[in-house]
């Protein structure tokens, strides 16, 4: 995902435009707003979601998928880099509180044993780090 966000042009503010910092811009935000996603779960108030409704905003989070690319490929579809930003920020956080809510728990979906439950934490950091 962020490599379409590295696609996208800026449309409002020349000097991202003409020096090439968009990609740079975007994917900051990016990467701050993800990192306040997954420290979001660390406060019990926020896990609002259990293992039986997290598939809910997993899948709903397709439709920045088609919005980016709509946006990226599609100059008709840009209407501006300030709603750039917020729609690049409230997919960081979504994408990191999902990711968080799910590390914190799958592992005790698995049976009881220790072992196993230790296997899946590992398969899931793996998948997560290198897919």
């Amino acid at each position: 995902m962020p490599g379409m966000l590295a696609d996208i042009k800026a449309t409002d503010f020349s000097g991202l435009k003409e020096n090439g910092w968009m990609p740079i811009v975007t994917l900051t935000i990016f990467a701050i707003s993800d990192f306040i996603g997954r420290m979001l779960p660390r406060w019990k108030r926020t896990v609002i979601l259990t293992h039986v409704q997290l598939w809910i905003p997993i899948l709903l989070r397709a439709g920045f998928i088609a919005i980016f690319v709509l946006w990226a490929k599609r100059e008709e579809f840009a209407v501006g880099d300030v709603w750039l930003f917020i729609l690049v920020c409230m997919f960081g956080i979504s994408h990191g509180y999902c990711a968080a809510i799910d590390m914190m728990v799958a592992p005790g979906l698995v049976a009881q044993n220790k072992r196993e439950r230790e296997l899946a934490g590992i398969t899931m950091v793996r998948s997560l780090t290198y897919f």
